[in-house]
Parts: structure tokens; C-alpha cells; sequence
């Protein structure tokens, strides 16, 4: 999701979740089981701030103000875009730390067809 205001661009970030993550017993967010909660941290991540693209560097800084991982409120996320056709590569700058692997992670974007702007009405 981006929302783009004059003179500034937000946006908010989530990661898809793991297939099969099971709900919460209580259908309430604030009475999981400490399994719950550890499940839904490990197989999940979102994050949302201000935005800034430079395309002549082909990167995108995410100065994160909420995260679901702490570690990074207040610190600026570095990604590296690319660019083909409909499709936007979008990927870490550097190696970070995942799983307790070191990796690179990458996300693969189509643009979508645009909406019909005539919404049908039922007849």
C-alpha cells in the first residue's frame, strides 16, 4: 500500500504470512498462548513509514516508524529497485539476518490491470 500526500509518500508494507497459519484459539489478538504469539512473529512482517526513491541510484529508503520487528522503528530500510516492463524487482541493499541465515531477500511485483472506473450497478 502507498499513500502519497504533496511533497510526501508513505507507505505501509506487510509480508505474506506462511501458509496454514493457524488462528488464535480465543479469536482475541491480546489472550494468545505464547506458542500463538511465537507462530504469528516467526511466519510474519510488516512495516510502514515515509519513503524516499532515488532513481539515479535505483533505490528506495524506508524510514521505518512502526514495525513489527522492533530492531528496525526508527532506522532506514535500503532497497534496490529494478524495473522491467510491468514488473518491479524490489530487494534488500545488503545481507540481513533471517531465520538465523544470512540472506538477501527479494519481492517480485506485477502492475495490475486498472480498475474498471464505471462500477456496474445491479440491474
Amino acid at each position: 500500500m502507498v499513500v502519497s500526500l504533496p511533497g510526501r509518500a508513505w507507505q505501509g508494507w506487510r509480508g505474506h504470512g506462511r501458509p496454514g497459519r493457524p488462528d488464535f484459539v480465543s479469536g482475541d489478538w491480546f489472550t494468545g498462548t505464547a506458542e500463538e504469539y511465537e507462530a504469528e512473529a516467526t511466519s510474519y512482517i510488516a512495516y510502514s513509514g515515509q519513503f524516499h526513491v532515488d532513481e539515479d541510484e535505483q533505490s528506495v529508503a524506508h524510514s521505518v516508524l512502526v514495525s513489527l520487528f522492533p530492531n528496525w522503528v526508527g532506522r532506514t530500510q535500503l532497497r534496490r529497485l529494478q524495473l522491467e516492463g510491468d514488473m518491479l524487482h524490489l530487494s534488500t541493499a545488503s545481507p540481513i539476518r533471517s531465520g538465523g541465515r544470512t540472506v538477501h531477500v527479494a519481492v517480485v511485483w506485477r502492475r495490475a490491470e486498472p480498475a474498471d472506473p464505471e462500477p456496474r450497478r445491479p440491474s
